[in-house]
């Protein structure tokens, strides 16, 4: 399971092609490895699955698939969200966070907006999000069964196992 935060595109968030351009270009800077377009890892020994656009979208954006957020990721994200002019969104917040220097206008009907100062502010702001996604992950996993129900055990039982 993963923690996804988006990277959703303004009026002046580049075309696809240049949104991923740029985007590799901040992990190479941060002397990070992009695997497959969607696994990223950076030297810190972090690692993000990226799900960007489609090469024919207009404006880049991406899906940030997060199984823990430290600061070389926070470093990471606010570095591509500033490079591609891109709204920092994670449900949890409520808001959108735009890096400094922010170019574009956001889409109509959008989240407030506020200002994220740099890599560690970014990092603070997600942290409180990040935990409660952690505790609710937590929670459905440990209520998942460790052993199969009766009737669920019977049914394999008979398609595989040639049962009663």
């Amino acid at each position: 399971m993963s923690w996804d935060v988006f990277l959703i595109p303004s009026s002046a968030t580049p075309a696809a092609s240049e949104y991923v351009r740029r985007t590799r270009e901040v992990v190479a800077d941060l002397e990070g490895v992009c695997h497959d377009d969607v696994l990223v890892e950076l030297k810190s020994g972090a690692s993000v699955e990226i799900f960007g656009p489609k090469p024919e979208e207009e404006h880049g954006h991406a899906m940030w698939a997060l199984r823990g957020f430290g600061p070389s990721l926070a470093d990471l994200m606010f570095r591509v969200a500033a490079a591609t002019d891109s709204y920092i969104v994670s449900g949890e917040l409520g808001i959108a966070l735009a890096t400094p220097n922010h170019a574009g206008e956001p889409p109509d009907d959008f989240l407030p907006i506020e200002a994220v100062a740099d890599a560690d502010d970014l990092l603070t702001r997600l942290t409180g999000p990040l935990e409660a996604w952690t505790e609710y992950r937590d929670q459905v996993v440990a209520a998942i069964p460790t052993e199969p129900p009766a009737k669920a055990k019977r049914f394999f039982s008979r398609l595989f196992g040639g049962g009663s």
